[in-house]
């Protein structure tokens, strides 16, 4: 005999590759009158769910996670916490006030043993940047994932795998042309459920943004929809990312709010004499040659402005 001397609290981890012994050590642990009632099973991928405003979260479930690289979509973020179950729909990117992605996110587990696990990833990495994870609240991520938007409910609940955010498109661009965006080409894919699968952002007022989401059937599609990034629709290149549901949630919620379109007034003369100049020479006696500055900039100049005048180079900004 065997004597394992294996507690009913202990855990046992399952190698696949040593399932011979795993068949045997279980056979003595039957043996000793060890019974499996509430095994554990760790999800392998990230499932897509949708949260509304009214939804109650567990304050002791969610985690916020800082320095993320600005690329990073949902399924990435889930991999840095692998081992772990985030719950569906459970990861939402958060936004800056431009809707570009600002490198933090919030993560919702199935419950707190999960959530206290996954401070332990605190400053673990992803490729070369650590990432900072601390303790957040339910409020946080209903704040972030939350929705009321119908038309966003109506678009989110078809159950597709994929969901892919555009970016620069014409401000006459119909359902149809984003169709053909995608079906054309080198990895043509289709869009789920036609025109009904791709949702235009817009104004209150009803004037379009120039962002969309669309809808892919299978995670097979992701890749050749993301081949696309940076081609064109008429004269303007299209940027492309890999979206989640409480991104759209996100971006459709601001959408309707006026203030998200309002033209922030100049700072008085008396208060720009006031902001310190950086000398010169702090700027450029550094070691790195990693950064450039660009001067001459329009007053209305946007991120977007900026990453399309580099072109292919914004594909190197960290």
């Amino acid at each position: 005999t065997v004597q394992t001397g294996i507690l009913s609290t202990d855990v046992l981890v399952v190698q696949p590759s040593n399932g011979l012994f795993i068949c045997s050590f279980r056979t003595c642990l039957i043996f000793e009158g060890h019974t499996f009632n509430n095994p554990e099973t760790i999800d392998d991928k990230l499932e897509p769910g949708i949260c509304s405003k009214n939804e109650e979260v567990d304050n002791n479930c969610v985690v916020r996670a800082r320095g993320l690289p600005w690329q990073a979509s949902d399924q990435d973020i889930a991999k840095f916490f692998r081992g772990l179950n985030v719950a569906k729909g459970g990861v939402a990117l958060c936004l800056s006030l431009q809707g570009r992605r600002n490198g933090e996110a919030l993560i919702r587990f199935v419950n707190q043993e999960h959530r206290d696990l996954a401070l332990k990833r605190h400053k673990h990495h992803i490729n070369n940047r650590y990432i900072e994870v601390y303790k957040a609240t339910g409020e946080d991520f209903i704040n972030v994932a939350g929705g009321r938007n119908m038309d966003a409910q109506a678009f989110l609940t078809r159950g597709a795998q994929v969901i892919i955010r555009m970016r620069g498109l014409p401000y006459d661009c119909t359902a149809k042309q984003v169709i053909e965006f995608f079906e054309v080409g080198e990895n043509p894919c289709s869009v789920m459920d036609g025109e009904e699968g791709v949702l235009f952002v817009k104004k209150p007022d009803g004037r379009a943004t120039g962002d969309a989401f669309v809808l892919f059937a299978v995670e097979e599609d992701s890749p050749k929809a993301l081949s696309k990034h940076r081609e064109l629709i008429g004269t303007r290149y299209i940027e492309l990312f890999r979206s989640t549901t409480a991104e759209v949630q996100q971006v459709l919620n601001r959408s309707m709010d006026p203030k998200t379109f309002e033209t922030p007034l100049p700072l008085p003369l008396t208060q720009l004499s006031q902001v310190p100049l950086v000398p010169q020479h702090f700027i450029t006696s550094g070691t790195r040659k990693d950064c450039i500055r660009l001067r001459g900039l329009p007053y209305e100049a946007q991120v977007e402005h900026i990453l399309e005048f580099l072109g292919d180079h914004a594909k190197s900004i960290v």
